[in-house]
């Protein structure tokens, strides 16, 4: 999923690499839910893109969605 070449020095087995790319993603994930979160408290829309085309949602909306 992820390359990592953060320094030659640095050699990490694939546990190592496979819990690197968990915790980034539950941090993206975290991420998301706050912005969602502070959206919703303003009353305010996310943009996102699908397929080359970009619309709006209510962050209120996303409920719908399960997110």
């Amino acid at each position: 999923m992820f390359l990592i070449n953060l320094n030659k020095n640095i050699n990490m087995n694939e546990q190592e690499i496979r819990e690197f790319e968990e915790n980034v993603v539950k941090g993206a994930n975290i991420a998301f839910q706050r912005l969602v979160s502070q959206k919703k408290k303003e009353n305010g829309e996310l943009v996102f893109s699908r397929n080359g085309q970009i619309f709006r949602v209510k962050a209120a909306d996303l409920d719908k969605f399960g997110v």
